[in-house]
């Protein structure tokens, strides 16, 4: 009989932060560059320097800390953490220990419409180490990174799955990247996760912790702990003990292996740094960090979900970056703006507005995630850094909504204005786009496609109801593209009754 194991995971998640300097020198803070470039005396670890604390990193770690719900606390200082280990220039690492910036926080995450609250321990700040390559013919070192800016978030062992470990990090992430202390990219090492896992039986002392370093994926943090919590189950359902160790995480095999045994607090010979004095935090700092922090993921999906009646689902995709959901509501605006001033349209702002709103947000939604997303991952850029307006994007759904335009021109409209930020109407009037809608130019394209394709109308008139999209599209082609879909099938319907 299976004993009823119980996991219990605790994540260290670190961050970069996005400043122009290094945390301690005046060195270019650069993810991406030529190697060992962006380098001083002071993050090479030269004997006899002295580290300068950077304000805007301190000013992006309160941000931070403000965006998590953490305590920034009034005094708290830096400490030297020692361990022996190629990326250390100076043979330790200046971090915080005993008083760190903050304490406290959390997180919310919706877990299968259940919601939960994850605690967090701290956040402190620290600096980076340099970056290993390990290659065919030994390890290389990149100094570039030494010394960048890091605020690192422990959080409490409240988590007890692997998918709510990744729920848990892509919400806090979020937060990082909405408050603007980070861009959050992964890829370049701008976030990553050490994670502890253990397993024990509901209702006994917890497990031995076993650490899983280095995790740079939301994919590979949650395989990683599926791996080791069935991993520790199976040592312990065979009456063997888990051993406290350090474990790396092999992607392409999909395991974890072991690193070395794992470091004990009196391992580090903690110790005030000498160099940099303790920060003294007053209410009234705090309170104006607290006044800059935007809204936050969280509530602004409760808020677009509420106000434009928008999915969940839909909804998701919207926040995944400020700009994103930003453009969403600029274009709305400028949409509301032409709603008002049509003389067709009566009543007030708020009348006008709830008569076209579920075509209107349908329309913008449907644009916004389907096409221009498509265009802005294949230019791998964000909406931001598109040529293409909010304005533009309004009028261009404009002439979506009058049926000046149908999709398929729309469509070529649209990598257009993306392209060159050109105005949709420009474009339509040099391509000669504009939608036909009238029934007797329309009639003609109409007749001459069924006596083109008399098969296809005897099959519609046998109950073969699919020919008639083909007929459909027979008219389009004739057209250019131009015809409007609707009135064209309306035609075809009148005139095979």
């Amino acid at each position: 009989m299976k004993k009823n194991f119980e996991p219990v995971i605790g994540i260290e998640i670190h961050v970069q932060l996005k400043t122009q300097s290094k945390m301690f020198c005046g060195s270019k803070n650069a993810d991406e560059d030529v190697p060992n470039t962006h380098v001083c005396p002071i993050c090479l670890g030269h004997p006899g320097t002295l580290p300068v604390l950077n304000q805007e990193a301190l000013q992006k770690a309160m941000r931070a800390a403000c965006a998590l719900n953490a305590h920034i606390q009034p005094t708290c200082k830096f400490d030297r953490k020692h361990y022996f280990y190629p990326d250390l220039p100076k043979g330790y690492q200046i971090s915080q220990y005993d008083e760190p910036l903050a304490l406290g926080g959390s997180i919310r995450i919706s877990n299968e419409s259940k919601e939960k609250v994850i605690h967090l321990e701290r956040v402190h700040m620290e600096e980076d180490t340099a970056q290993l390559i390990h290659a065919k013919t030994g390890t290389l070192m990149d100094l570039n990174r030494a010394g960048t800016p890091l605020i690192e978030i422990v959080s409490k062992p409240e988590i007890h799955s692997a998918h709510e470990a990744k729920l848990f990090v892509q919400e806090l992430r979020l937060r990082l990247i909405y408050a603007e202390v980070t861009d959050g990219n992964m890829k370049k090492g701008q976030l990553r996760f050490d994670t502890n896992v253990s397993v024990h039986t509901k209702g006994k002392p917890l497990g031995t912790r076993v650490e899983i370093k280095n995790l740079n994926s939301f994919r590979s943090l949650e395989q990683a702990i599926k791996f080791e919590i069935q991993r520790q189950k199976k040592i312990l359902e065979q009456g063997e003990t888990i051993l406290r160790e350090t474990r790396g995480w092999n992607d392409e095999i999909g395991e974890t292996y072991s690193l070395r045994n794992k470091e004990a607090v009196q391992d580090y010979r903690y110790f005030p740094e000498p160099d940099i004095p303790p920060l003294l935090i007053t209410n009234e700092v705090i309170e104006r960090v607290q006044l800059e922090i935007p809204e936050m993921p969280q509530e602004r999906r409760k808020r677009l979900m509420e106000e434009y009646d928008i999915s969940e689902r839909d909804v998701q995709v919207l926040i995944e970056t400020p700009e994103l959901s930003e453009f969403f509501e600029k274009t709305i605006s400028e949409l509301r703006s032409w709603l008002d001033s049509l003389d067709t349209t009566e009543g007030s702002d708020t009348e006008i507005w709830n008569a076209n709103r579920k075509k209107i947000t349908k329309l913008v939604l449907g644009w916004l995630l389907s096409e221009i997303l498509r265009l802005t991952n294949a230019a791998h850029i964000g909406i931001g850094q598109s040529k293409m307006t909010p304005e533009n994007f309004a009028e261009f759904i404009t002439l979506l909504y009058e049926r000046k335009l149908n999709s398929s021109a729309g469509q070529v409209i649209l990598a257009e204005m993306f392209r060159t930020g050109i105005d949709p109407s420009q474009c339509m009037a040099e391509k000669n786009l504009e939608q036909v809608s009238d029934t007797l130019v329309l009639e003609q394209s109409v007749q001459e496609v069924l006596q083109e394709e008399t098969q296809v109308v005897q099959d519609y008139q046998r109950g073969k109801k699919q020919a008639l999209m083909f007929l459909v599209g027979k008219v389009m082609k004739k057209t250019k593209g131009k015809a409007n879909p609707q009135t064209v099938t309306d035609i075809l319907r009148k005139k095979l009754a």
